[in-house]
């Protein structure tokens, strides 16, 4: 698909104004219309090149800062361990996807008009890192100070973890539009690239460095997690406000669309797309898989390890570099075969990480169960091949509405998180378990029926 894919499928989830960037090209036409004078054009050419290599440098170490105050706080490792030692419920566990989903879509989505008229992105870009920060620091705070009150703890990271994902949801739209208005298409491919190398390098060391102190079998030092999480926040705020971005006024839109209006032009693909509806229910049935995520650490830690926190740290090691070693292969299977076969040798693995985690259990192969979460690590591949696999087959004046649109499918299941985490506590994990493997299988097998859009190009041209 190329570097333009990869910076669309990451805006998809919240779909960010694209009218920056045909101003920025605007712009930057009219500027080079003035420069008339050969050795003016050269001088300005040379400066062009070097702003955009230093913006080029900074947006990479910002995502890179990111990710190691990310990996302190895996949704898939950390969180949910949290509300285990605090003695939460797998229903609580539960709750942790829905608040994710719906804080990180619905306020940036409310606030798209104010960031798309903003003359500078990296503004708000780094107030929303700051609050990143600051939520930590309470966190952290808090942990350190409310220990012996578990269930005002509860109530308190719940709070604070809707708040953070306000500000991650405006984070990751207003970083994708800073890169599209920055960085040109051709280089985008390659910030992907660099970004994912030295920030699973980053990230891993972190905690091949820092885990060690802070768990032992009984438990966590949370807030020393919380606190490293916060200082790489503060951090890359720090690197996004020195950014050189140039002021674009943009001009006030006659009529900027509401939250309504969007989700109703997210649902016009499935109505007349065939293909896409089959693609629609293949991924509502893997965003299914996606409500397992809070409980994988529990069921390895309760069934395997009799409670041991130790092997957290081993998990957020695997399965960051199961991601990275994944993006690897996957990547170039697709440019090569197709998006549509890449996505359903990925589908295999997700439908398998449910299984083999109760087999594991039942034959007590405590040794094994990393291998698991490097079968987690499919999940953000899979999430981009989505995204990808839609921009192929969706008409070019139509890429915002269907991205949307796969959005929307690929995350409505994970709003019943909290009832799986309810039957887990009634029925136990292996009968959950095995359900959200069959629906697996059955996104595998509608995925057998997708067009291959590399033969046939059923909508003309893309």
């Amino acid at each position: 698909m190329g570097s333009r894919d990869s910076t669309r499928r990451s805006a998809s989830f919240l779909p960010a104004p694209e009218s920056i960037i045909s101003e920025l090209i605007e712009s930057s036409s009219a500027a080079n219309d003035d420069a008339t004078d050969p050795h003016r054009e050269s001088s300005a050419e040379d400066r062009s090149s070097a702003v955009a290599s230093k913006n080029f440098i900074e947006l990479m170490l910002f995502q890179v800062v990111l990710r190691v105050g990310w990996i302190f706080k895996t949704e898939s490792v950390i969180m949910p361990a949290v509300l285990d030692f605090l003695g939460g419920s797998g229903m609580l566990r539960g709750l942790l996807p829905p608040i994710n989903r719906i804080c990180q879509s619905v306020p940036a989505l409310l606030l798209a008009g104010p960031m798309q008229k903003a003359p500078q992105k990296k503004n708000w870009l780094c107030g929303c890192t700051v609050l990143m920060a600051i939520c930590f620091a309470l966190l952290a705070v808090g942990f350190r100070l409310m220990d012996a009150h578990p269930v005002g703890l509860q109530v308190f990271f719940i709070a604070i973890y809707a708040i953070f994902f306000v500000a991650t949801g405006m984070t990751q739209v207003l970083f994708h539009t800073l890169q599209g208005k920055l960085i040109p298409a051709g280089d985008r491919g390659r910030l992907l690239l660099v970004t994912n190398v030295v920030g699973v390098t980053a990230a891993v060391g972190a905690v091949w460095i820092c885990m060690p102190a802070w768990v032992t079998a009984e438990g966590v030092e949370f807030h020393w997690l919380f606190a490293t999480s916060s200082v790489a926040f503060f951090v890359a705020a720090a690197i996004a406000w020195c950014v050189d971005e140039p002021a674009v006024i943009v001009e006030t839109p006659a009529a900027v669309k509401g939250i309504r209006a969007r989700y109703a032009e997210a649902v016009l693909p499935f109505r007349e797309d065939s293909n896409f509806r089959r693609l629609a229910i293949a991924a509502a049935l893997f965003g299914s898989t996606i409500m397992l995520f809070p409980h994988y650490q529990s069921l390895g830690r309760g069934g395997l390890l009799g409670g041991d926190f130790r092997s957290l740290m081993w998990w957020l090691i695997v399965q960051n570099l199961g991601t990275a070693a994944f993006s690897m292969v996957v990547g170039p299977l697709a440019d090569r075969r197709g998006n549509r076969i890449a996505l359903r040798l990925g589908l295999i693995g997700v439908t398998a990480a449910p299984l083999l985690a109760i087999g594991l259990v039942w034959t007590e192969i405590a040794w094994a169960f990393p291998i698991v979460f490097v079968l987690v690590g499919l999940t953000p591949v899979l999430l981009r091949l989505f995204m990808n696999y839609t921009l192929e087959v969706a008409p070019s004046d139509k890429h915002p509405s269907y991205l949307a649109a796969i959005s929307v499918a690929t995350g409505l299941p994970v709003l019943c998180s909290p009832v799986v985490g309810m039957m887990i506590d009634r029925i136990g994990f292996s009968p959950v378990f095995m359900m959200i493997s069959l629906c697996g299988v059955a996104a595998w097998w509608i995925s057998g029926r997708l067009e291959e859009p590399r033969c046939s190009d059923p909508h003309g041209e893309r």
